[in-house]
């Protein structure tokens, strides 16, 4: 079969360590194996090519691991 190229790593940008399925009104959730949890909005993530290095989004310290990553939806009160 042919596959499709989702993104180019590099030693700039890394290794892919996760991917969800995201919504104008999401957020994703990260964890790592040291505790620290970055929340992002997905209309603060800039909008890239499928063929291209992609965009880091969270900054790893030596020994730690992302662990968990998850969605969660904006809900409006208006």
């Amino acid at each position: 079969g042919v596959g499709v190229i989702g993104i180019k790593t590099s030693s700039r940008n890394g290794k892919v360590v996760g991917a969800v399925n995201v919504g104008a009104d999401d957020q994703i959730i990260m964890i790592t194996n040291k505790g620290k949890t970055i929340k992002i909005s997905v209309n603060d993530m800039p909008i890239i090519g499928r063929n291209t290095q992609g965009v880091r989004l969270q900054v790893l310290q030596d020994g730690e691991k992302l662990v968990a990553i998850s969605t969660e939806t904006i809900v409006s009160d208006e």
